[in-house]
Parts: C-alpha cells; structure tokens; sequence
C-alpha cells in the first residue's frame, strides 16, 4: 500500500476545526471544516482539490448568517458534484443548509432548519441523486430530543416536509437524542442511526453514565419504527467516567453500506472498565461494529474491532460511506483516532496536558451473499413497495421489482383518483 501526503488544509496555516470528508466526480477531495483562513471569524468553508490526491486544494467561503458563523460543518457531494453541507451555530439552537454549485462557483445561500448544534445532524447522496438530511431537534423547542428526516431532489435547494423518525417523551427527564447522528441509503430509502441519552432538558444536563441506545430508522424496516440495534443488551456495559467529552456508554454511531447489494455497517464508541489514574478516572473507549445484510432489517451481534493491547482510547469512529465489492468480497473500511490519555484534555481535569492521538485505519473483508446471476437471487414476483414520503410534496420515492426485465408504466393518482403524473 502507497500513502500519499498531501497539503495541510487549509494551506495557509490557518485554524481548522471538526473536519468533513467525502470526493467528487473525478475523485477528488471535498473537505469541510470551520476555519479563519482569510481573515474574519472562524466558520464553515470549502476546500476542493483539483485531482485525486493533487494537493492543489480551492477554497469557497460561504460566509456567515445574522446569528454568527457557523460551524460543525456536514457534508456531502451529488452526481453533479454539487457539495451540499449543513452547519450550525455556537450558542444558537437553529441550523443551516447550504448548496455549493463549483461551476458558478456560487452558494445557494444559507437555509434555516431548526436542528440542535454540534454534531447534530447528517447528510448523504443516495445512488438515484436523492439528498437527505437527518437531525436532532433544537432542544428549547417541544421537539427537544427528537429526530426528524427530509430530502431533496434538486441538489440541496428545496427540501420536503420533515418526517419525525424518533419520538422522544414529553416529560423534563427521560431519554432522547442529543449527538451523535450519521445517515445513508440503502437504494433509495434513507438509513439513520444515532445515539439516545437520559437527559433533563431543562438543565440541558444529562447522565453519561447511564446505560443508553443507538436506534436505527429506514422507511420500509420494522414498519417505519426506529429500533434499538445497540445497548448493555448486546454490547458489555461501563459506565463513562470522568472527563465530560458529551460521551456515553454507547455512542458516536456512523453508518456505511456496499457497493452492491444491501449490505448496511455500523461502527460506534462504546465505554471499558479502564480508566485513567487521574483525579477524574477518566474512561477508555473501545471502537465496535455491526452489520446487516438486508436493508437493515436484522443486524449481527456487536464485535469490538480495536485492540485490547496496547491500552488506547478509541474515539469517534468513521466509515466510508460506500465501501467497495471485488467479486463476491467486500472491504469495510474504518477510521478511529487513537490516544494513550483517555478524554480531551482541554475539558479534562487533572489529566497530563498533551496531544498523543492517532488516526487509525481498520478494514475487514466479508463475503457478499445474496448478490449475483444466481437465479434464486431474482424476484418471484411484481413488488410495488409503500411510497415514501406519503403524504408528499413536491416528491416521493417509489421502490418497486419485477420478476422478468419488461418495460414499465408508472401512473400516480390524488386521493380523488385524478391522474397527476
């Protein structure tokens, strides 16, 4: 294997906080992060490579809105390589969408949406061209804790009415979202998972060391009904102890899915009994994974893919968002970072002061089933799947299969049963 290094981004040296990654067309690198490169406050830009791997990195600055720069940026890139990215602002409980259309080069222009701050929200492309956008609720809101779902169908500029995914309790103290939300398709149908927390929302404090869930959510899984794919049920419980880095005993879900087939993966942080000699006992992290092969539908037993030796902390997992097929082989591959001292130091209380942190790359390979010229693989049936969003305006997604190749007619009729496309 060749590593190629390639320019600090941004090249001038200048602050760069909380990156986002994904590629373009040609495959070259899209990178989002809240910087000052240019002068002024520290906010959301995007920096364009001009090939794979060139280092000729352009930036574009969509600027700043009436509440202050945003940051915390999310991203991801259409088949037009329109990047389209959501931010949010410190301090404020609303969020922003924005569309960055690089043969202007010209910005959309911010879209308010009313999504809580920091790592609050996701984005993805699915095959077909769909745009979505998962996000937890602002939390001063009656919605606080919850998790909402909307797409768009021309790169990011309208968006559809948001679909409630996740219904937290109205009372003051209980469980609902609060970080850690990733998303994807799966075909044409979204595919969410985060993280839920015992909270009390009038003190925006929670317990992180309390037992908690990550939820999974597709459209046409479990009847619409997100459901628990990880807790203290299938994953080893510990308590998350001292430093406050808003990390709980499972958490930080991100989510990838094949090349083919319907193969959805899972990675996520989850707390050990090891902790720091520290005045705080500040926990380790381990890095686990699960996955299924249909959809989402059922998933395997969470595995735990970091090393037990020598003693890290794993934190905030990545996983590419498409992970590649050989034949009847897939290659999932994974990111962690990786330090000797458990938490951040900047919040930490007695811990050595210090930067030890690495990123790691983890890969596994599984064979691809259920994919193939096989003829037990095509369909015995005409399928016509439930349409989703519905009701819908001004566009749904309409999944259906066919037991023999045949041309298709596709009408669409009003509740009156006019004919409207």
């Amino acid at each position: 294997m060749t590593w190629l290094q390639v320019p600090q981004i941004p090249q001038d040296g200048s602050r760069s906080g909380f990156p986002a990654i994904s590629g373009n067309s040609i495959g070259a690198a899209v990178i989002a992060n809240h910087s000052n490169t240019g002068g002024g406050s520290t906010r959301t830009q995007i920096f364009i490579d001009d090939s794979p791997a060139g280092g000729n990195f352009t930036t574009y600055d969509p600027g700043v809105v009436a509440d202050g720069p945003p940051i915390w940026p999310r991203i991801t890139v259409d088949q037009n390589d329109n990047v389209i990215f959501a931010s949010s602002v410190n301090g404020q409980d609303s969020a922003y969408t924005n569309t960055l259309d690089v043969t202007g080069p010209t910005f959309s222009g911010y879209q308010v949406f009313p999504g809580d701050q920091a790592e609050t929200h996701g984005l993805a492309v699915s095959d077909g061209g769909l745009v979505g956008l998962a996000y937890i609720a602002e939390s001063t809101t009656t919605d606080r804790g919850d998790v909402f779902y909307k797409e768009s169908d021309d790169g990011g500029l309208s968006w559809s009415d948001p679909v409630k995914i996740y219904d937290a309790s109205d009372a003051d103290t209980t469980f609902g979202a609060m970080r850690g939300i990733s998303m994807n398709f799966s075909g044409e149908n979204p595919a969410v998972v985060w993280e839920d927390v015992y909270q009390i929302f009038s003190s925006q404090s929670y317990f992180g060391s309390w037992p908690n869930h990550i939820y999974f959510w597709s459209p046409n899984v479990n009847g619409g009904v997100a459901m628990v794919i990880a807790d203290s049920n299938n994953v080893p419980y510990a308590p998350n102890l001292g430093t406050n880095d808003v990390q709980v005993p499972v958490c930080r879900p991100v989510i990838g899915r094949s090349q083919v087939g319907s193969y959805l993966f899972v990675a996520f942080d989850v707390s050990t009994d090891d902790v720091f000699p520290s005045s705080d006992t500040t926990t380790y992290f381990a890095g686990y994974f699960t996955y299924s092969m249909d959809a989402g539908n059922t998933w395997s037993d969470p595995v735990k893919f970091t090393p037990d030796a020598p003693l890290r902390d794993w934190r905030y997992p990545s996983i590419a968002p498409v992970n590649p097929v050989d034949g009847s082989t897939i290659t999932v591959h994974m990111v962690m970072q990786g330090d000797t001292i458990p938490g951040s130091t900047v919040n930490a209380a007695g811990m050595p002061v210090g930067v030890s942190a690495h990123y790691y790359h983890f890969s596994t390979e599984m064979p691809l089933v259920g994919v193939g010229d096989d003829e037990n693989n095509i369909p015995s049936e005409f399928v016509l799947e439930q349409n989703y969003p519905n009701p819908f305006n001004p566009s749904t997604t309409i999944k259906y299969t066919l037991a023999e190749k045949s041309d298709v007619s596709l009408n669409i009729y009003d509740i009156l049963g006019n004919e409207v496309a």
